[in-house]
């Protein structure tokens, strides 16, 4: 919800303009935009302004995939899911949930399995847990098709071992599309979900390419509204039926989609923009510095 509120300082009366943020079973506020006292006595203005920028008034879900163990990163994953590791004072997956709510999205499902306890325990209510018994023997896929028992409207997809600057998802949430995916452009990487693209079109993803004739690559954040949604979800299920759970991941329903002629966008990550994958200690130890 967006609304005005009056407040004043020292003598002198200030009109803002507050977004309502769900968190949980909490509710906290933030200024959105400072107005003038001809624009707070505006009885159009805040319609006006939602008309502009939708995405203050949607409601959206959000799908965090978190199931997995990660053996790479050994032996700071041997007892605790990757997403549990502090990075600048503040766990991945607690990172996450912090830029979702920060863009208004405030009923968050998590898919745990490996160290469920743990992970479910740090969420608290911050988010909803929901366990999938086969993290150790099917993908990502798999827990997408569980987590998306629980969503009910237009939702937000993401992985949850990536680290961003909030200003990338409020992007993708605004594109004007209602199939968009986040990539970047720059230093595409031999084991990335590589994407290419035509006009304003996604043609292919897939980790099988060459990095040297691709476009860039898949930031593992995804937007699903509208239409896309049934589409989405009716070919997650009909990947299911096929049992390719253990095999496939998160972009080959996105491949399905496409034969299928679904279009799907692409949103450009700012170059200047902070986003990272952790997917090695490497990367850890070049988020550490990225993200202090």
């Amino acid at each position: 919800m967006v609304f005005v509120k009056k407040v004043r300082q020292r003598n002198k009366i200030y009109y803002y303009l507050v977004q309502s943020i769900r968190n949980g079973n909490k509710t906290s506020h933030r200024k959105i935009k400072r107005l003038t006292a001809e624009e707070a006595k505006d009885p159009e203005f805040v319609d006006r302004f939602l008309k502009e920028n939708p995405w203050l008034s949607s409601n959206l879900q959000a799908l965090i995939v978190a199931a997995g163990k990660s053996t790479r990163l050994y032996p700071l994953t041997k007892d605790m899911p990757k997403c549990l590791i502090e990075i600048g004072g503040k766990t991945i997956i607690a990172r996450n949930i912090d830029a979702l709510l920060k863009n208004n999205v405030g009923d968050i499902v998590v898919v745990i399995g490996f160290g469920e306890d743990k992970l479910s325990g740090h969420i608290g209510d911050r988010g909803r847990c929901i366990y999938n018994p086969f993290f150790d023997v099917a993908g990502i896929l798999a827990s997408t098709w569980l987590g998306l028992k629980e969503i009910q409207t237009d939702f937000i997809f993401s992985y949850s071992d990536i680290i961003y600057d909030s200003d990338i998802l409020k992007g993708i949430i605004e594109y004007p599309a209602k199939c968009v995916i986040g990539v970047k452009k720059q230093s595409v990487s031999k084991d990335s979900e590589k994407v290419k693209i035509r006009g304003k079109q996604v043609t292919a993803i897939s980790r099988d390419m060459s990095e040297f004739e691709v476009d860039g690559e898949f930031i593992g954040i995804a937007k699903f509204t509208g239409s896309a949604v049934k589409a989405f979800c009716s070919t997650v299920e009909e990947l299911a039926r096929e049992n390719t759970f253990p095999e496939y991941d998160f972009i080959n329903a996105l491949e399905r989609l496409l034969l299928k002629g679904y279009k799907i966008a692409p949103y450009i990550v700012d170059k200047n923009k902070r986003w990272i994958d952790i997917d090695s200690l490497d990367r850890l130890e070049e988020a550490k510095k990225l993200f202090q």
